[in-house]
């Protein structure tokens, strides 16, 4: 909460020392930057919080695999299962990692737009 209300104030105190030294070029980056900055900066959040959320979802059942097979590591050793597990388990990361692929591919396009806006502006704001 208190990031949030610096950035705020952060942002009016730049408009009001922007607007005491040149009006005309503030309102340029107030109008024309400021809404593709921020609009980038929320995809940027959102795009994050999604990965965070859709790795959570797809590995969750690999972890869920791993922990149970370390926890029966003596069944595991008594039958002789080591091979199996571990081709299972090299199976579900396999199909998880190729999920997770085929959902990033937009996403990463986005993403990169999200982090290079502010440099597409700067020209804009300079010329």
């Amino acid at each position: 909460m208190a990031l949030q209300l610096v950035a705020i104030f952060g942002i009016i105190g730049s408009i009001i020392i922007s607007f005491c030294f040149g009006w005309k070029l503030s309102l340029v980056g107030i109008l024309t930057i400021m809404p593709i900055s921020m609009l980038a900066g929320y995809y940027r959040v959102h795009l994050e919080r999604y990965f965070e959320q859709l790795n959570a979802e797809i590995f969750a059942e690999t972890a869920q695999f791993g922990s149970e097979a370390i926890g029966a590591f003596r069944t595991v050793t008594a039958l002789t299962m080591e091979d199996t597990i571990i081709s299972r388990f090299d199976g579900l990361l396999t199909s998880h990692i190729q999920k997770a692929l085929k959902r990033a591919r937009l996403s990463t396009v986005i993403f990169a737009f999200s982090e290079s806006a502010d440099m597409f502006c700067q020209p804009l704001f300079f010329w």
